[in-house]
């Protein structure tokens, strides 16, 4: 049995002691419905061993889209948010589920794949024999379908094919087009879903990053935090990225930049006994120069974005190879050549993955990132359906599932062969971030100075009177945090609604007040009565 739900907007599904279930992703004018079904028969089965009468579920329903609050044609707030399009029960058929994939992969050989193949004329051939064979109203010639099918499926591959290495991801903004309040409602609903498609999928892995919305669910759903954890141990919930948030990589000064890899390594050593090698900014507004020096610095030495793929003059000339800063510090890079972190593991986007590589001459894998990001509830079952029946198929792309970490250990391997790119990726898109929404900036840069103040003055005022001034870690880094938070790629760079940068500003000004009274207590231990400095002797 699956619930069907479909309220146009998100929504989390909850039992009714609380713990948080699955995440939904309804449908809008502009987005279709990507998340709209839960399989409630284990609950249902539970229910019925403990002699319950009924299965009783909560499902809590948020005021937003996949993107924020869809507009209609003239930019008016659709109406159709909150519309209740679908709420029943219904029977899943798996032959049905199966037909539907594996013709759904067999009409895309013959339709998306270019040119004119011998597995495109193949996979038409098939395609029309199942159209032939198969009754959608009798279920007893479904099978059929699916055994045709294998004709297609079946065939395995060459073994000097592409090979794309694929992992699930959800890549959600910590703050855009809504607030991080609602952006901690979004990672529970993400991870709920995640974790029950990795129940469906024992191959699926998924990768997460941001340590600070670990942090927001470890919080608000312990329950679903453990899971989580357990997942880490198996392998398959990889935590990618090693920093506090997917920060803007031009604004922030070098200090913030090596703070965001400490909190977030620290993070994910104590909560989940993980420490990343791999840099994870997919979707950030450019990348300073000296970046390498501090990812080398802090025992990161892989580097992930696909964002220059979007430039709108000067492409990218390659998609593995490697980075160096004006120091000489290097990181190995890899730019998925399907320009883009959403992907949806279509044949058509495979074909041309493999076709927009742009290294065949001296690598023969890429990572494939795919899934919903947002509001859109990560991958989806449609999707690692695909990637099941493209694992090894004559004249499609090879792809199978895979931490990420291994493809960079691989393609480390022979970096002897890779090209080699000095200094910053400029990126040509996205104008005005390094002015636009100047107070946010402003008040990063006057957080970032009075942070360098207090730390300096408290650990001076610590040495000289250690009993009367402890050092306040504690206080410092909760300010930190704080400042981490803010320096997001949406949000530093001034790409929000109006209601993030009212939090942002609430933000620093508190960070603000609590470093000045950090400086001057830290002062006054350091001067006494009479106003002399106090000198410790020795």
């Amino acid at each position: 049995l699956h619930l069907l739900f479909d309220c146009c907007a998100e929504g989390l599904v909850y039992s009714s002691d609380g713990v948080a279930l699955i995440g939904l992703s309804g449908s809008t004018d502009r987005d279709p419905a990507v998340h709209l079904q839960y399989n409630i028969t284990p609950l249902v089965e539970r229910a019925r061993a403990e002699s319950k009468g009924e299965l009783l579920l909560f499902i809590e329903v948020a005021c937003n889209g996949m993107f924020g609050v869809p507009q209609d044609a003239v930019g008016e707030r659709s109406s159709v948010i909150g519309q209740l399009r679908q709420a029943e029960v219904a029977v899943f058929r798996p032959e049905a589920w199966k037909l539907l994939h594996d013709f759904t992969i067999v009409s895309s050989m013959a339709c998306d794949m270019a040119g004119d193949t011998a597995t495109a004329g193949r996979a038409l051939d098939v395609a029309n024999a199942i159209v032939n064979a198969v009754d959608p109203d009798v279920p007893a010639t479904w099978p059929l379908g699916s055994a045709l099918a294998q004709n297609v499926l079946g065939l395995k591959g060459g073994e000097g094919a592409h090979r794309i290495n694929a992992c699930g991801h959800a890549h959600i903004d910590t703050a855009w087009l809504w607030p991080v309040a609602e952006t901690k409602r979004k990672c529970a609903r993400t991870f709920a879903s995640m974790l029950r498609l990795m129940e469906d999928y024992p191959n699926f892995v998924f990768a997460c990053s941001q340590a600070a919305q670990y942090d927001f669910v470890e919080k608000a759903h312990p329950v679903l935090f453990d899971q989580i954890k357990r997942r880490v141990a198996e392998g398959r919930w990889v935590p990618v990225g090693g920093t506090w948030v997917e920060m803007d990589c031009n604004i922030p000064a070098g200090e913030s930049m090596v703070r965001q890899f400490l909190y977030g390594q620290e993070y994910f050593s104590k909560h989940l006994n993980y420490r990343s090698r791999l840099m994870w900014v997919p979707d950030c507004f450019g990348y300073q120069g000296q970046l390498p020096t501090i990812m080398q610095g802090c025992g990161v030495p892989f580097f992930l974005t696909q964002k220059l793929s979007w430039n709108q003059f000067d492409k990218m000339p390659a998609n593995t190879f490697i980075w160096e800063s004006p120091s000489g510090a290097r990181v190995l890079t890899h730019f998925p050549p399907t320009d883009t972190y959403n992907a949806q593991a279509t044949v058509e986007e495979l074909d041309g993955h493999v076709k927009r590589f742009k290294d065949h001459d001296r690598a023969h894998e890429s990572l494939l990132v795919f899934g919903n990001g947002d509001g859109g509830g990560g991958p989806t079952a449609e999707m690692c359906e695909r990637i099941a029946r493209l694992g090894d198929v004559d004249g499609a792309p090879s792809v199978r599932m895979e931490d990420p970490h291994r493809f960079f250990e691989r393609a480390l391997a022979g970096a002897d062969k890779l090209t080699l790119w000095q200094g910053e990726f400029y990126f040509e898109l996205h104008r005005g971030t390094l002015t636009t929404q100047a107070l946010v900036k402003q008040g990063n840069r006057i957080c970032e100075r009075r942070l360098y103040a207090a730390e300096l003055l408290a650990s001076l005022s610590h040495l000289v009177a250690p009993a009367k001034a402890p050092y306040p870690a504690a206080r410092l880094h909760e300010i930190w945090r704080t400042v981490l938070l803010n320096q997001f790629h949406d949000i530093l760079p001034g790409s929000s609604i109006t209601m993030v940068y009212d939090d942002t500003h609430a933000d620093h000004e508190r960070c603000i007040e609590g470093l000045c009274t950090l400086i001057n207590e830290s002062l006054e231990s350091l001067v006494d009565a009479s106003g002399q400095a106090v000198a410790r002797s020795r």
